[in-house]
């Protein structure tokens, strides 16, 4: 094959391999980067949650995002309230 189909081949392949579904998740605003730190880190919730990664919101102090997929979200709610934590607009 010539050098253009080639390319074009491994660029196809690139393209439809570099995404992944990876299901429905909840995205949680935290206030500041190290309520997000806390919980993330947390025994009773890190399992069940990761921080997106926003490098300059959290050097900065600013508000930061919690990824909960959601086949964890009961397990996390429900370390969250161990924690002292709610969600508002969750039962």
């Amino acid at each position: 094959m010539s050098r253009p189909v080639n390319q074009f081949l491994a660029d196809l392949q690139t393209r439809t391999t570099s995404l992944q579904d990876l299901g429905s998740a909840r995205l949680i605003r935290c206030a500041d980067a190290a309520l997000a730190a806390q919980i993330a880190s947390d025994s009773r919730t890190k399992a069940f949650c990761f921080i997106a990664d926003q490098p300059k919101a959290a050097a900065a102090g600013q508000a930061c995002y919690l990824v909960v997929p959601a086949e964890t979200e009961t397990k996390f709610r429900n370390g969250l309230k161990k924690l002292g934590h709610s969600l508002p607009g969750l039962s």
